[in-house]
């Protein structure tokens, strides 16, 4: 989901004028459920914790993993510039800055070949 592209914390600015990123080029939030399955996890949830307590316990703490059940989740972002990109890690705190002059590809080409003969 993409945001308005000239709404970036001051410290994200300060950061991407400290890498030379150039211009914002865009920012995207986290992906939210939509409703019939945020209600399915919510019943699922309630269901879980009547019946058998770990198993509701444990399916609770892997919902915080999603936007919608962890605001810490639901705040990261992902800040797209001219130069390269900052970005919230999916575990743990911080931000990684990636310029575009930084980033290789590695490509590994293969052919199949059946009786001799190149196939797609």
């Amino acid at each position: 989901m993409a945001v308005a592209p000239n709404t970036l914390p001051p410290e994200a600015a300060e950061l991407a004028a400290t890498h030379r990123l150039g211009a914002l080029q865009g920012t995207f939030t986290p992906k939210r459920l939509n409703k019939l399955l945020f209600a399915l996890y919510i019943f699922t949830t309630i269901h879980l914790l009547a019946i058998f307590v770990i198993p509701g316990v444990l399916f609770f703490w892997w919902l915080r993993r999603t936007p919608d059940f962890s605001r810490r989740q639901a705040a990261k972002r992902l800040h797209l510039f001219e130069h390269g990109l900052m970005v919230h890690p999916q575990s743990g705190d911080g931000v990684v800055v990636i310029r575009w002059d930084s980033v290789r590809l590695y490509q590994n080409i293969t052919q199949k070949i059946i009786n001799g003969i190149p196939s797609t």
